[in-house]
């Protein structure tokens, strides 16, 4: 009988670690910890409408333009949209003759009836991110109208500040 005790001893020990591998290898564990990390920082990308064109105009201006500007910023972070460009007088905007500097049209870009500034920062058009694209619809006005005949341009720049 004390034969067979033994083995009876090391097949219930082998029974039990097959039923749970944890408990057989406890005094075998070796472990390591390491940390996962990520830094957001505050960001914005912008796009600007594409090139706009009032078309041909006579004795009247041409009508409004509309298009639209998208702003997608990291999720809470403040910004402020406004154009700038060499051509500018305080928010109005004009367009100057290719062949006579002298001759100028004068614009604005508004959003729900506000002109948007210019680099002055006088009618910023700000928010707050939200990680997703933003639009903001633009209007485009002529307010002076100058019937003197010529092409007319102007190079306006979106700046956004965050």
């Amino acid at each position: 009988m004390c034969r067979i005790l033994p083995l009876v001893k090391v097949s219930l020990v082998a029974l039990i670690a097959a039923a749970n591998p944890a408990l057989a290898f406890t005094n075998n564990v070796k472990g390591t910890s390491f940390t996962v990390t990520a830094s957001v920082g505050a960001g914005c990308t912008v796009s600007a409408p594409g090139n706009q064109d009032f078309g041909n105009g006579t004795v009247t201006a041409p009508s409004d333009l509309t298009t639209s500007m998208g702003i997608t910023c990291t999720n809470t972070t403040a910004y402020a949209a406004y154009f700038v460009g060499a051509n500018d007088s305080g928010g109005s905007r004009y367009m100057v003759n290719s062949s006579d500097a002298t001759q100028k049209i004068t614009y604005t870009i508004s959003s729900g009836g506000t002109v948007i500034g210019s680099a002055n920062n006088s009618g910023q058009l700000s928010g707050t991110g939200t990680g997703s694209l933003q639009t903001t619809n633009l209007t485009l006005k002529i307010t002076a109208w100058n019937s003197t005949p010529g092409s007319y341009s102007d190079t306006v720049t979106l700046n956004v500040d965050f």
